[in-house]
Parts: structure tokens; sequence; C-alpha cells
């Protein structure tokens, strides 16, 4: 490459970068070979040397973007060029054609999330910006602005606060929809601009809040939407795909614009779009996401579904791609939401879906995420009449409690197994009683702050006292759980001396609530020999209020507890219990 004696004609140096761009187009070999010579440092010292040449530089820099698909050589490139690229991105603002080519070149570079941050750390965001509101006229501009902004777009929103980025300068939702409706005829704008737009929605979903009913272009983004799906949605795999998650997002995160939407007949669409990409996994996952978004929150919306049999379509989707994530991820969610609706859950029963999610739960054994959604499903289905029995007559049960051995440092997989275990009404086998009752109690200890477990827990426990599972001194000393013994409220089947256990265990622990309750509940204060009694736990905790409650039922035993409260010098105790053996306190 003998080109030194030529380096300051202009012309040549841009014919020869476009002539090699040519040659090295579709030839990976010859690409390799290219930059194994190091001859690809030639072309990014163009990039200072004609810094005052933009049809140099343009040129360059879309051969240095096909150089930079080539592992070898891609991590020189983005060092020496990141500081480069943005310099002429600033200098030339005006130039659409160098502009496009900065971002076809940007696009190659940010392959990794520490390539994308190093890139926005570097000032590339504002300038991918500009592109879009400069030239908006501009597809080509369009369509090279939103790649890039496609894949720095998580790094934008996540940047560093030094940087200054205010709310109002990471929002494109204007952007998005003048893409989309200055090019309704160019497909990769509408996808590109619905894939920024999901990113956006990701990570800033209460930014549609600020929406109003003022006919504005941001709200109309909807419309948008709608419009590029009905004119590729039926033809266009890419566009049915974005344009369904895309709804998904405007759904559930503004009721506004899922009211809109569901009014435009969105689901309509979708629906279409299921029965056109019947064998495409992916337009059927983002059809379910859509779905989802649609009847977020809303009972009449799933109800409406419901009479148009979407559930159906769904069903045949999850028994075709049964096997595939992240289709099986979205279609158990959007059934979990639809089953809300009493003919959808039933539906399911008689479907057999729920097999098709325990085996999908056995496939998945590792995924605490997909667990923790079947196990939501499962709960919401329970609630159709006979269900529970029926899941855990096939090992749902069993299935669940291992889950929970697994994954016990998750909150949320907590609700789903209460739902399980309270409406289950089969009996256990000894063997998986003790182990639910373990898992019960493990859950009480891990998540001692949630009020929610510490309410519902009792409840289940209450189907292992009954049946003598649990006997007094299995459970472990657990101070903070304050409400334990006042949910023995609901504790109706138990045999009936399990109050006297449970008023030993609340004393033990200095619980005077639950003592003050189950002496409401006629639990005997005289249960307990020796110093292992109600009185005398109050006397080892110093609880004066805890033991003139005990003392007013009508103590038998008051000598041992004197005995002890002197042998621990709690003189104030014993003087209380002398006045009620006859005493003077004095």
């Amino acid at each position: 490459m003998q080109r030194d004696p030529f380096t300051s004609d202009v012309s040549l140096q841009s014919t020869a970068c476009k002539a090699i761009r040519c040659l090295l187009i579709g030839n990976d070999n010859l690409q390799i070979e290219f930059v194994e010579q190091d001859h690809h440092k030639v072309f990014i010292n163009l990039l200072s040397s004609h810094h005052d040449n933009p049809s140099v530089l343009e040129e360059a820099l879309l051969l240095l973007a096909l150089l930079a698909s080539q592992e070898e050589k891609y991590d020189f490139i983005l060092q020496a060029s990141q500081y480069l690229i943005a310099d002429i991105m600033k200098s030339y603002p005006d130039n659409a054609e160098l502009q496009i080519a900065a971002c076809v070149f940007l696009k190659n570079l940010a392959r990794t999330v520490d390539d994308q941050q190093l890139l926005v750390v570097k000032g590339i965001y504002p300038l991918v910006v500009h592109i879009l509101r400069t030239f908006h006229i501009e597809v080509k501009a369009q369509v090279a602005a939103l790649e890039v902004l496609d894949k720095i777009a998580g790094a934008v929103l996540t940047s560093p606060t030094w940087l200054g980025y205010r709310l109002s300068d990471i929002c494109w939702l204007e952007e998005s929809f003048i893409a989309m409706t200055y090019f309704p005829g160019s497909i990769p704008c509408q996808v590109l601009a619905c894939k920024v737009l999901c990113h956006l929605l990701e990570s800033q979903p209460n930014i549609l809040d600020a929406l109003g009913e003022d006919g504005s272009p941001s709200l109309a983004i909807d419309n948008a939407v709608l419009t590029g799906l009905r004119l590729y949605g039926d033809t266009e795999l890419s566009v049915f795909v974005a344009s369904a998650r895309t709804i998904y997002h405007l759904a559930v995160n503004s009721k506004i614009l899922q009211d809109h939407l569901v009014s435009k007949g969105a689901h309509l669409d979708i629906k279409e779009g299921m029965n056109i990409f019947w064998n495409n996994s992916d337009a059927q996952g983002a059809a379910c996401q859509a779905i989802t978004g649609l009847c977020h929150a809303s009972f009449p919306n799933k109800s409406k579904f419901a009479q148009m049999e979407l559930h159906i379509r769904i069903f045949a989707s999850l028994k075709k791609f049964s096997t595939v994530r992240p289709f099986l991820d979205e279609a158990v969610h959007c059934i979990t939401c639809l089953a809300d609706v009493d003919v959808v859950r039933n539906q399911c029963m008689v479907e057999g879906i729920h097999e098709v999610f325990m085996q999908a739960m056995v496939d998945s054994q590792e995924d605490s995420t997909f667990q923790e959604l079947s196990l939501e499903a499962m709960s919401v289905l329970s609630k159709a009449e006979g269900m529970v029995d029926i899941l855990c007559e096939a090992g749902l049960l069993n299935n669940t409690v291992k889950i929970m051995e697994k994954f016990d440092h998750c909150e949320k997989r907590q609700h789903p197994f209460q739902t399980l275990i309270t409406h289950q009404k089969a009996s256990f086998d000894t063997h998986l009683s003790k182990q639910v009752a373990s898992a019960i109690i493990t859950s009480m200890n891990k998540f001692k702050h949630d009020t929610n477990v510490l309410a519902e827990y009792p409840l289940m426990l209450s189907h292992f006292f009954a049946r003598g599972t649990i006997s007094e001194g299995t459970m472990p000393c657990v101070p903070f759980l304050t409400d334990l013994v006042c949910e023995v409220l609901y504790i109706l089947c138990c045999r009936w001396d399990f109050k006297n256990e449970m008023i030993i265990w609340a004393c033990k622990n200095n619980l005077n609530r639950g003592v003050e309750v189950l002496l409401q509940l006629g639990a005997n204060v005289n249960t307990g020999s020796g110093r292992e009694t109600p009185l005398c736990y109050a006397c080892q905790n110093n609880n004066e209020e805890m033991m003139i409650l005990i003392l007013e039922q009508n103590v038998s035993d008051m000598q041992t507890a004197l005995k002890y409260c002197l042998d621990l010098e709690y003189h104030h105790l014993a003087g209380i219990i002398l006045a009620y053996i006859g005493y003077d306190q004095e």
C-alpha cells in the first residue's frame, strides 16, 4: 500500500477507502488478513490527519466500521477511535452523510455493555440525539441514529449522575413518534423506533404519567405504533414483534394509553398477527406480552378478551412452544393475568394447561425467575373449584416444597406457596407434612419483616398442628413473631390442648399479646410443671404485665413461681405473688 506520496490528495484518499471497502465487503478471510497486517492503523490515522476533509472522514469511518467486526483488532480500533469519533461528529454537525457514517461505525463499536458505557461516558449520546432532531426528514439518518440509540440506550438510562443528564435529556418519546410518522414506508424506522421506545419505558415507566389528553404528539405515540402495525404487521415479522412489545409497555405503564389502544382494537391486530405468524415463537411471545399489557389491572378487558377466546389461541401456542424460552415466560405471565376470569381459569383445567406448567417447572429447575412465575400462575389457577387437590395429586406441592428449599431467599415466592397450602384439602403423608412445616418455619425466620408472611403462615401451620406433626419444642424461638400467637384465632381445627402448648411458648418468648389472646380462648395457665409453666416464664422474663395477666386466672401453683422470683432477686415480682396469695405486699 504505497500511498504516502498521495496522503494530501483528498480525492485519492477518499476513493481509495471506498475501493478497499468494496473489496472487503463479504470477504471475511480478506478482512482478517487485512487487519492482521495492521492496515487498519492507516485509516485510524486518517481520522486525525484529514480532520478538515469530511469526504475522507466519511469513507474512513465506513471502512473502519467494517473492520471493527473482526474480533482480533476490535479493542484496538475502539480504544484508538473513541476520542476521535466524538470530535468528528461535533465538528460537522450539519453534514448528514458524515453523521450517518459515524453512526454506522458506532453501531459496530457498541458490542458489549462495557463498550456501550464507554461510548456514553465519552459523550456520544447527545450527538446521536442531535442527529435525530436535526435530520428528522432524512430517513437514512434516522435509521442510522436509531440503530446506535438501540445499542446504547441501556447505558444512557443507567449513566452516572456526574454526566448531568436530566429526565428531559433522556426522553425520546417525540423522536420515536417522528421516526414512525414521518417515514411510514420505512420498515427499519418502525422497528427501531419501537425498540428504543421499549428501552425508555422499561427504565422510566413513569415517564408516561405526564401525558394528558391535550393532543400532543407524545400522547399520539399509540397511534403511530398501531399505524406501523397495521401497515406491515401482517407481512413483516420484525414489525409485528416490535409493535406488540411496544404496545405492552405503553399499556402497562399508562391507563390512558391502555384504554386508547383497546378502544382502537389493538387486541384484534394482535390476534390477527398470532394467526399469521403461527409458526414463530418470537411472534407468539410478543403477542402474549401485548395481551398482558392490554389487560393489566383491568378486569373488564380481561373479560372482553375471554369472550373473544383469546386464551384459546394462547393455549394452542403454549402447547406448540412449551419448551421454548422466552416465549414460555410470556405465555405463563399472560395466562396468569387472564386466569382472573373464571371461564379462563376453568378452561385451563380442562385443557391441561397446569400440566404444561408443571412440566416446564421440572425442565427449568435452575431458573428461579421462571419458578416464581409458574408458582404465581399455579396460585391463580388453584382458585378453580377442585383445582388445588388436582395440582397436589399431580405432585405440585412436593415440587413447590423443593423450590422453597432451593430458593428460600426469594420473598416473592412466599405468596403462591401460602395459597397452595391454605386451599389444599387432601391429607398429606407424614414425611411431606414435616417438609412443608419445615419450609414454613424457615420462611418465617427468613422474612421476619414481611407482615404478609407473618400473617398467613400461622394459618398454614394449623394444618400440621392439627395432625400432631409439630409438637412443643420443634418450633424455634423467634422473638420477633409477636403476631404469631394472635393468629391462633385462625386455628379452628387444632386438637384441644394446642392452646395450652402455645401459651407456654408465648410466655417463654415474652409475647404479651399472644398470651392475652390465648387466655381469651380458654388456655389453661396451670399447664406445664416445675419451672416450665406460664407463670414461671413470666417471672423469668421479668414481665410484670404478663404475670398479673396470668395471676388473674386462678393459678394453682404460686409457690414455685414465688421461690423462682426470690432466686432471681426479682423482689417486686415476689411481692405481687405474695399479694395474690393473700399476704400484705410489704
